[in-house]
């Protein structure tokens, strides 16, 4: 198998999701957004981090795309997730749990 070809199967397998690709900066709380950043097949996916408000929309399509590739119908009775607050650190979004 062709080397690209074999990274293009790779990254069409992928079903996760890293807040690190998206913007995070940030110069006030409110220019940051909790989100999860992991597996989208996750059963409970809870936040677990943060990235720039103005990324979020992207992500969402991002996370709703990648979660269309999973392929287990199983469901979970999930716990709540513990509430977190993402807020700007140092010019970066970051989260913290309340």
């Amino acid at each position: 198998m062709r080397p690209l070809l074999a990274v293009l199967l790779f990254c069409a397998c992928s079903t996760s999701i890293d807040a690190k690709n998206y913007q995070r900066s940030c110069s006030a709380d409110g220019d940051c957004a909790a989100v999860y950043s992991g597996d989208t097949c996750a059963l409970c996916p809870c936040p677990n981090a943060a990235i720039a408000t103005t990324e979020l929309t992207r992500y969402q399509s991002d996370a709703q795309s990648l979660h269309g590739r999973c392929h287990s119908n199983a469901q979970a009775d999930c716990v709540p997730c513990q509430a977190v607050t993402a807020f700007c650190l140092d010019g970066t979004c970051a989260v913290h749990a309340q």
